[in-house]
């Protein structure tokens, strides 16, 4: 059966949010589960140099897209394994929007919201308000403290990472993350911890953060590239 467009766009979200192949099977995000769940009702807004091109193929409905950024650095493990990092992660110790703000002025201040609009809570099928801004988005999330979001920014400097990141954890945490550094791995991840007063840390390729403390801190300690354990810099 075809596709609707809010459908697809709602598979490049999902894309751009986890870091996925942007050439994919669309059977695979219906049969992801509930970490790549995706609604038709996405209110993405999509720009010409974020989506260049979306079709469905004539095998498997594959859906083509070109992400906006790749890859700016490498970095090599203890244990000598080499990745391209695309994103940093860093687990605050408070779950507050004046960190956050904090946090968005310093990494992201040509930011510009890359949603239209946000349904809260997110993906329900019927929600219960719809905020504007990510502003008050995030002060409704600052408050309650049991739900889970995630809110993106495209930079538009060519001085600021390619993507400034928040993430809303469902045991009342908050992440902020970035994409594309623009300089070292280990000064992004020391630079950013001081700032939020991060508690844990880490860079990565191709997904998005664990949705609780738990889940973040063990990522962090089982990585063997430069992170950040209790507050302190690992390399």
């Amino acid at each position: 059966m075809p596709k609707s467009l809010d459908y697809l766009l709602g598979v490049r979200r999902t894309q751009k949010r986890c870091g996925l192949s942007s050439t994919a099977s669309l059977d695979t995000f219906d049969k992801a589960g509930p970490r790549f769940l995706i609604r038709p009702r996405s209110r993405l807004m999509v720009s010409p140099w974020t989506l260049s091109s979306m079709k469905l193929g004539s095998t498997g409905q594959s859906i083509t897209t070109t992400r906006r950024w790749t890859a700016s650095s490498s970095v090599q493990g203890r244990q000598g394994d080499t990745m391209d990092a695309t994103e940093i992660y860093i687990l605050c110790r408070s779950r507050s929007k004046a960190i956050a703000d904090v946090f968005l002025d310093a990494f992201g201040k040509s930011r510009i919201q890359a949603a239209a609009d946000y349904p809260y809570p997110e993906f329900a099928d019927e929600p219960e308000i719809i905020y504007k801004t990510p502003s008050e988005l995030i002060e409704r999330l600052e408050k309650d403290c049991d739900s889970s979001y995630s809110v993106y920014w495209d930079c538009q400097s060519v001085n600021e990472p390619e993507q400034v990141m928040l993430f809303f954890t469902s045991d009342g945490r908050m992440i902020v993350g970035i994409g594309g550094p623009k300089s070292s791995i280990e000064s992004e991840l020391q630079r950013i911890s001081m700032l939020v007063d991060g508690e844990y840390g880490y860079v990565t390729s191709g997904s998005c953060p664990p949705d609780s403390f738990d889940e973040f801190a063990e990522m962090a300690a089982a990585s063997t590239l430069p992170c950040v354990i209790e507050g302190r810099l690992r390399s």
